[in-house]
């Protein structure tokens, strides 16, 4: 059995061409594109709108008084212990 290439080379012999069509439409493709970009047809097109939001800075102390008033204290009362049962002896 041939090998893949051989058969490709076989093809573009038989038909008295260097390039297959495969080969012909990918350069011509990869020029178009390659032009494109060269040119930059199409790509002037104004930027999308986008909203900013406000931000401010504020300082380390700032930051820490606003997390201790909004961090819940933890209570300085404590619950009893439970008492064990009593269990009679048998």
């Amino acid at each position: 059995m041939e090998d893949e290439e051989d058969i490709f080379e076989d093809d573009a012999q038989e038909a008295g061409r260097r390039f297959t069509a495969g080969t012909f439409l990918s350069v011509v493709g990869h020029a178009g594109l390659v032009a494109w970009m060269l040119f930059g047809w199409g790509l002037d097109a104004d930027p999308l709108d986008f909203e900013v939001t406000d931000v401010s800075v504020i300082s380390g102390e700032e930051y820490a008084a606003l997390v201790a008033a909004t961090t819940p204290q933890a209570d300085s009362f404590e619950p009893a212990a439970p008492e064990a049962p009593v269990v009679p002896e048998a």
